[in-house]
């Protein structure tokens, strides 16, 4: 009987001085997230990276129906967009030589005046809404999400109609195929 209740006593006291040693060596550790916005834009899946550029679109006039109606074409998932912690804007620029322009500028066989580009060129992005031009686009979390992380967007470039006889003939110098070219330059920035 003494030795159970000696064995009693010890496993007692030794249960005891476990859990104060528990109690006397905790720590605590805080955990903070910081989440901070952001807003990136590269080239999608969509785009067939071409030289020093994430994309080349060529849109082709090739026949009356082309010149009267205009011409389009649509790349899928063309631009790769994330903006956290607000809303966004997608902003198109042209940009020749490295500075920014609202003309094209003229290629092989063009005519000697650069060509306005609102004249001929409009570029879609995607379901999103006009801000005041056609050129600037915004997503202002209307719907439900107004974070989203790698929303792929289509771009659709409308080459417009081109019908009358003054433009036709600034756009040709010759006989011969007659190429333009400006480079779009798409930023993202927030609400």
């Amino acid at each position: 009987m003494k030795k159970l209740v000696l064995t009693l006593v010890v496993g007692i006291a030794t249960l005891v001085y476990a859990y104060a040693q528990n109690v006397n060596n905790e720590v605590k550790v805080k955990v903070n997230l910081e989440l901070n916005p952001f807003q990136s834009i590269t080239i999608g899946s969509g785009a067939t990276p071409n030289g020093n550029y994430g994309d080349q679109v060529t849109l082709r006039y090739s026949n009356a129906e082309d010149y009267r109606n205009g011409v389009e074409q649509t790349v899928l998932n063309q631009l790769l967009v994330s903006s956290v912690g607000s809303g966004f804007n997608i902003s198109a620029t042209f940009k020749s030589s490295g500075n920014a322009t609202t003309t094209f500028i003229p290629g092989t066989n063009a005519g000697t005046e650069p060509i306005n580009i609102a004249d001929i060129l409009d570029i879609k992005v995607d379901n999103l809404s006009g801000n005041g031009t056609p050129l600037n686009y915004r997503f202002d979390g209307a719907t439900p999400v107004s974070s989203i992380i790698d929303r792929s967007l289509a771009v659709k470039y409308i080459g417009k109609a081109i019908t009358s006889q003054t433009m036709l003939g600034k756009l040709f110098a010759s006989n011969s195929q007659a190429n333009y070219s400006v480079d779009v330059i798409y930023t993202i920035a927030a609400n």
